[in-house]
């Protein structure tokens, strides 16, 4: 194996020399991106292509290994108390998910992939939540969000009710509310926001404030009329009118058309609103925040995002998208459509201007949604654009007061499998001599979804762009979506009590060690009341 050992210098021009001398000499090298806590000091050998194969030499592996237990051994816990509380929920994000991204990541950087790390990753406290719901094996994101949010594990299908309530049935469902993180964090006087790239409505922000048996009811017309006459509520109607979901300072999202009636042409995707009832939801807003002398800014593009959250305005709402918003990977510059970072950066400009402090969840949906139908390049690139957004705003807050938390709410059926060398596209192809039939396959498939092959011979997929966007990956179940996966999710913390989420816990957990951290219900155990609870667990 050829080696190269030299000293790592800061100077890159230097760098840059030696790899083109290298490269005169017929020596194909691939720079390594080692993890940044290791030393420039330290004598490394460099990654180096022999014969197609990326890999390292002993000493390489020795000393990352030595540096990583150096680093581990420094970390202290922070037992602070949490002023302001960041969830990044990463939909449909498994542990395949996150490995599969962070080798996309690298190799966008010119890198081979493996070696690197999303920023996430480097957060020093992970763990596992088993996400299976009160009623089945495999969890929604209904269920989950619920569990989350809450601290109570519930019914499939069913948002902000206890296990009690009868999925799709509204009669009683009344009886069943239960409250959440968002609603105990206005009460302790904190303000509040909710960030998605879907809809502001779909299941996950909604598990946050409102009561459905069905996730689906985000709007009155998708109600069937034998349940509104029994008195439920449209998903949208609870985030204008109830509580908490009207004491929300900021929401930043797409789904515009289910705020507006449906003889009210929205001019900039000319489609019509969705209300049977005739309400215009967006102006109830704006009129509710104009009574109770708030300062209140409704926004449609990143234009007036940007805007809004400069001024000095209390409450932000901004539906970007009649719909879902788009992918990443179809959003160019010149898109009106903010980022997820854009929406998360402005929305924490407005929320830490409360010297309480703030409670703030920020979706990363469309990694659920790309998952769904087959498209495993754009969940890799939605999961990428959600730890894009994590950077921005670890960069931009302290870890001495302020708690983030990344997290799941399922998995998916993506698959890593192959024994293909290092350095190879994970959206590219695998090793075809390990398949019996000899054809190629995708390194990333899904257990179920559109393009299955079952019962027909499998398609030879050789002459297709499988890095192409919108590429749908093959799948053995057939299926209209893909579905989930019943496996573990990950979560990985910074700051307050983050040490709170290491090692494997019910995912209904996760609301409750929230509330520990920042002490919001002073009527169940917190950090600022533990000795009272010595020997109580509270209600």
């Amino acid at each position: 194996m050829v080696c190269i050992t030299f000293l790592l210098s800061a100077c890159m021009d230097f760098s840059k020399i030696l790899w083109r001398s290298i490269g005169k000499l017929g020596i194909s090298v691939l720079e390594t991106r080692l993890p940044l806590r290791i030393s420039l000091t330290h004598l490394i050998c460099l990654s180096v292509f022999v014969h197609g194969v990326v890999s390292e030499s002993p000493e390489t592996w020795w000393t990352v290994g030595q540096d990583e237990l150096r680093d581990t051994l420094k970390s202290k816990l922070n037992h602070n108390i949490a002023k302001n509380v960041i969830v990044f929920l990463g939909d449909g994000m498994g542990v395949t998910t996150v490995t599969a991204a962070r080798i996309l990541k690298g190799q966008l950087d010119g890198k081979s992939g493996e070696e690197g790390y999303l920023h996430f990753d480097r957060f020093p406290h992970t763990g596992l939540l088993k996400a299976y719901s009160n009623d089945k094996q495999v969890s929604e994101s209904s269920a989950s969000g619920t569990a989350l949010f809450s601290g109570m594990k519930v019914n499939s299908e069913t948002i902000g009710l206890d296990s009690s309530a009868v999925p799709k049935e509204c009669k009683n469902s009344h009886l069943h509310h239960i409250d959440g993180l968002l609603l105990w964090a206005q009460q302790a006087g904190k303000s509040t926001g909710i960030i998605s790239n879907t809809r502001v409505v779909d299941s996950t922000p909604a598990s946050l404030y409102a009561h459905t048996p069905e996730e689906d009811w985000e709007v009155d017309s998708a109600i069937p009329a034998s349940q509104r006459e029994l008195g439920c509520k449209d998903i949208s109607v609870q985030l204008i009118d109830d509580l908490p979901g009207r004491n929300i300072n900021v929401i930043l999202g797409g789904g515009r058309l289910s705020f507006l009636p449906q003889n009210h042409l929205d001019e900039e995707s000319n489609s019509y609103g969705k209300r049977l009832d005739g309400r215009n939801l967006v102006e109830e807003w704006m009129h509710d925040k104009r009574r109770r002398n708030a300062s209140a800014g409704y926004m449609q593009n990143k234009e007036d995002l940007k805007n809004m959250a400069n001024a000095e305005n209390e409450f932000l709402l901004g539906l970007f998208n009649p719909e879902k918003m788009s992918f990443a990977w179809d959003r160019g510059d010149s898109s009106p459509e903010p980022a997820l970072d854009e929406m998360a950066v402005a929305a924490v400009r407005v929320l830490r201007r409360n010297p309480k402090g703030f409670f703030l969840m920020i979706e990363g949906g469309l990694i659920d949604d790309a998952h769904h139908r087959g498209m495993a390049a754009n969940a890799l690139h939605e999961t990428i654009a959600l730890d894009k957004a994590v950077r921005a705003i670890d960069d931009c807050t302290h870890e001495n007061d302020t708690l983030l938390v990344v997290v799941a709410d399922h998995s998916h059926s993506l698959l890593f499998l192959g024994y293909q060398k290092r350095g190879t596209s994970i959206l590219g192809l695998a090793n075809a001599k390990k398949a019996a039939d000899g054809k190629p396959y995708t390194s990333l498939l899904y257990a179920s979804g559109p393009e299955s092959p079952l019962n027909t011979p499998r398609l030879n997929i050789s002459g297709q762009d499988t890095t192409a966007a919108g590429y749908r990956q093959p799948a053995f179940i057939p299926s209209s979506w893909a579905m989930h996966m019943g496996e573990d999710v990950p979560v990985y913390a910074k700051g307050p009590m983050s040490h709170l989420f290491s090692g494997v816990h019910e995912q209904n957990y996760f609301a409750h060690a929230i509330n520990y951290a920042s002490c919001y219900r002073s009527d169940l155990l917190n950090a600022c009341n533990s000795g009272q609870f010595a020997n109580n667990t509270g209600n």
